[in-house]
This record gives C-alpha cells, structure tokens and sequence, in this order.
C-alpha cells in the first residue's frame, strides 16, 4: 500500500473507508495510517480492540486486495471532521514488554510460537508449515518464593528442592539480573514433562507447580492443633500469611534435542499513563455514586487483570450480574395464578389441603399432622412455584440492554453465553472451562462498553447543579 490509496478497514463487523496517508513497508512489522470522514467512522463505531484488516481498493466497480493485518494501535484528531487511525502489524506485540531471554538450540520458528502464544494466540491461528519439534523430556525448573526447606520435597510428578545443582544446567544464559533472580530464591520446582515444544512443556510444569503450591498454602493455613493425619501439629501463626509461589522464570532443557532456555515468562503490558483525552463524554460519570455498577466495575477490573481466564470469565459473568441487577421485567403471573398453580401441584402428589378424613378428624379437633416428606415435599413446591415470576439472567440481561439502548449482535449473544458457561462450570465443580484470548479480550470490550452505555445514562439522569 502506498500514499493515496483508497482502502477499506476493517475491525470485526464494522467497516469503513479510508485513504492511506503513510505506510511503513518495515519487514518484521509494517504499519500503515489511514485518513477517515469522522461521520463514517461514527456510523460504524468499531471496536478498535479487535483484529483490523485493512484492504486496498482498485477498479471500478472497487475491487479488494488484502492489504494489512494486525491491531489499532491510535485513532487522533487531525481535522475538523478528519481522523486518522494508525494500524500495525504485529501490533499486539508492540504493547507487551518481555521478562528477559536467554537460548541455545532454540529454532526461529520455536521463539516466535512462544512470543505468539505468551501474547495469547491460540494454536490454530499460527501456522509454521516447515517447522515439525522433536519430542523430548525436558526438565523445567521455576524458582519458588515463600518456602524454606532443608532438604528435598517430592511430591507427585514433582519436586521442591533446596539443592541449586538443579539450576547448573541454566547458569549464563541471559542478562545477568534474570540469573540473579532465578538464583536467588533457593528454592526451585523441578519436573520432567514429555512434550514437542518447549512453551507446552513449560506451561504444564507451571500448572503442576502451582497446583502443588496452592495445596501447600492450604495445609500452612489449616488452624485445627489436630492435623489431617489425627495427630498434634505444630502451628505458627507468622506463617498463616505467607502464601508459596513461583517467581516467573522458567528454565527449560531439552537433553535429547540440547534446546534450553531461560526466561522470565510473565510478559507486562508496555503501560502509558491515561490521558485525558480518553475521557471524552465521560467527565460526568465519574464521580457520582451508584452501588450496583461500582460492583460491576470492580468485577471488570478483577477480569482485566486476572491471569486465569476461567476466573476472569466468573469475574466477568458477575460483572453482568450487577449490570443487570434491577432491571425491570414484566411477572408472568399473578399472586393468584401463583397460588392455583401451587395448590394445583400439591393436589397432583397427593399433598392437598383437605385429605379423605380430614373433615371429621377437624371436627373431633383432632389435627393430621404431614409427615416430614409430605412437608418437605410440599416446601419445595412452594420455593420453585414462588421462582416462576423472577426472570432469568438472560431477560434481565436484555431488559438492561432496552434500558441503555444497546444492540448486542448475535455474536456477542453467542460470547455471553460462553461466558456464562464457563461460570456454571467452575460453580458447580465440573470439568475445567477455559475462556481462549480473543474470546476473553472481546468479553472485556463488551462489558466495558455496557459500563460505558449505564454510566452516561445515570449521569444524563442526575440533577443539574
């Protein structure tokens, strides 16, 4: 793409054209800014945190090529009614600082599955046709906080060990502070995971090693002076608020293929302060009170930052919640349907008022108590028949939505849905349900937006000073 050209811009379902003011051809990552009419942008309101496609125009009638793909990385002012968007390539990338690297043996194609799948890209979005890993058994050790021991700690397919031989494999690999700081700890996790590449084999040892740790706080934090096992415990209450865990470097070695690194694999955002340009029709929601959407912005926040995204996803559904908590919805039913319907259900189990025999034992004042079966299931019927007027999340959801004036499209229907599927999961105990990264990046834009629509409609509701 070159100066001049006409182009298409695209961000999920919305669209609009654009002229290209500049393009950067940089090999490893092109970017481009496009010049766009403010009301085409404002009649396709984007959402500038998903993926953009930029598509060149040619001909007549206007044919595409494809142009660019990556992430909007700023929309600016430049005009009266002209705005220009810049979009990269690799952008994703451009906003995530690295923990520090250190390689031997390590493939092109293996680094950049890492960077790829440390920014979140899914498996199937990334395509190395040539590349085909040797299995191998490799060993990966993580430096562990908040624990001493004196001698090692088996426990499973793992192991907790004072002994630094286990991190001589690692020594000179990488910038010195990231070897100081996997050193210093003097505590390492180690384990052996079979795997083709290196990140798969990293990410499974940390998930085990987490699992482990966590069962550790538990048993440091259990205050009962008879243990588990019936016999007296020793106890220290300065230990209750420590809680063990891994410092994030990852050493991981190959000793059949001879790949290693050392790592730091936590990657953190490259963080700018907010301007307050960004605050733009925002400037009188801030201050004023309102309980539910405090609630729901904190559960949004806890999502944002949440590195599991099965708890960001319960942190978003409850975000939700609190978004939709007293929306109106019209009752079904009357409190005399309600009570037919409750009476109706007793007289179908054989549970109505006025039994055979009742009429002459009240007449001998003599009562039939129910049993407590009767009762019990008598109760039941009471609470699920008293439910039939309280709507569902989805309706309350809805009502929310009529109220602010959104249009959720079936997709973001569809990532609800998700959402919420994955919190049922995780509350009723059943199979692990992970949220993948698009899924959760477009679910934190979806609730921002809704927060964003309540705000402005609680601010235009406050009285005028």
């Amino acid at each position: 793409m070159s100066p001049g050209d006409s182009v298409l811009v695209e961000l999920g379902e919305s669209s609009f054209p654009g002229v290209v003011v500049s393009a950067d051809p940089h090999i490893a990552r092109r970017q481009v800014t496009v010049s766009a009419d403010a009301a085409r942008i404002l009649e396709a309101n984007p959402d500038l945190s998903l993926p953009a496609r930029v598509w060149r125009l040619t001909g007549e009638p206007p044919t595409r090529e494809f142009g660019l793909a990556g992430a909007v990385m700023a929309l600016e002012h430049r005009g009266p009614e002209t705005w220009h968007l810049r979009v990269m390539e690799l952008g994703v990338f451009g906003n995530m600082l690295l923990g520090g690297l250190g390689f031997r043996g390590v493939s092109n194609e293996e680094y950049l599955w890492v960077i790829a799948r440390d920014a979140g890209f899914a498996p199937s979005r990334l395509n190395f046709p040539t590349w085909r890993p040797q299995p191998d058994n490799f060993l990966v050790v993580v430096p562990v906080e908040g624990l001493e021991l004196v001698a090692d700690l088996e426990a499973g397919d793992l192991l907790l060990t004072p002994h630094a031989t286990v991190a001589k494999d690692f020594i000179g690999l990488g910038p010195s502070d990231l070897q100081a700081s996997f050193i210093e700890t003097g505590v390492w996790a180690v384990a052996h995971v079979d795997s083709r590449r290196m990140w798969d084999a990293e990410q499974e040892a940390i998930r085990r090693f987490n699992r482990a740790l966590g069962r550790l706080t538990l048993a440091a934090r259990y205050s009962m002076a008879v243990g588990a096992d019936g016999k007296l415990r020793p106890f220290d209450s300065t230990t209750r608020a420590e809680q063990p865990r891994l410092r994030t470097i990852a050493g991981v070695a190959g000793p059949r293929t001879r790949r290693i690194w050392l790592r730091g694999y936590r990657q953190t955002p490259n963080k700018v302060p907010v301007s307050p340009r960004v605050l733009a029709g925002l400037i009188d929601a801030i201050g004023f009170p309102d309980e539910r959407i405090d609630e729901a912005l904190a559960a949004w926040l806890r999502a944002a930052s949440e590195e599991d995204s099965a708890a960001a996803a319960v942190a978003l559904s409850e975000a939700l919640e609190f978004y939709a908590a007293g929306s109106q919805v019209p009752q079904l039913f009357t409190k005399t349907e309600l009570g037919n319907m409750k009476k109706a259900s007793k007289e179908a189990v054989g549970l109505a008022p006025m039994r055979r025999g009742a009429r002459n034992a009240k007449a001998s004042k003599v009562a039939i108590a129910p049993s407590p079966e009767d009762r019990a299931r008598g109760d039941r019927i009471d609470q699920r028949v008293g439910e039939f007027n309280t709507p569902p999340a989805a309706a309350l959801l809805r009502a929310a939505l009529d109220a602010d004036g959104i249009d959720c499209s079936e997709k973001e229907s569809d990532l609800i849905g998700r959402i919420r599927g994955v919190r049922r999961s995780v509350l009723h105990g059943q199979a692990r349900v992970t949220l993948d990264a698009d899924d959760l990046r477009s679910g934190l834009s979806l609730v921002n937006r809704l927060l964003v629509a309540r705000l402005r409609r609680l601010a235009s509701e406050q009285p005028k000073r």
